[in-house]
Order: structure tokens, then C-alpha cells, then sequence
């Protein structure tokens, strides 16, 4: 005998600005590499290709993003 599950489609919960650390990298709703400086601003480092990108950005605590960059503890030069 055989039986096979059916998986749900949980729906996961967007993630939002306040969901990153302060000074945590993320990837911005338009695909821009960001740093977190607080629930309310942002800086991005590169645009959505890679190319450089110095912007800083005010927003809402709930101003949805893509995804969160695992925390970065050095960054060697």
C-alpha cells in the first residue's frame, strides 16, 4: 500500500522592513541590495542588475520586501 500526502499551500507571511535588523542586508520590492538603517530608512547599495546604487529611502515599518540577506559579521577588503 501507498499513501501519499497532499502538502498545503500555506500562504507565508510577507516579509516587511521591520522583519530585518538594523544594519542587516535585504533585498528591496524593486530587487535593489539594501542595508537597514531603522524601521523607517534604508539606504541601497546596488539596483536590481548589480550596478552601484548609493539612495537613501524613508518608509513605513510595513514596507514589504523581497527577501533577507543572511547577517553579514565582516566584510574584508
Amino acid at each position: 500500500m501507498k499513501i501519499i500526502f497532499e502538502k498545503q499551500n500555506k500562504k507565508e507571511k510577507q516579509l516587511t522592513i521591520a522583519d530585518v535588523e538594523d544594519n542587516q542586508f535585504f533585498v528591496c520590492s524593486d530587487g535593489y541590495l539594501c542595508q537597514k538603517a531603522n524601521d523607517c530608512f534604508y539606504n541601497t547599495i546596488t539596483d536590481d542588475n548589480g550596478l552601484l546604487s548609493c539612495e537613501s529611502f524613508d518608509c513605513n515599518p510595513d514596507y514589504e520586501i523581497k527577501r533577507i540577506l543572511p547577517r553579514v559579521t565582516k566584510i574584508e577588503f
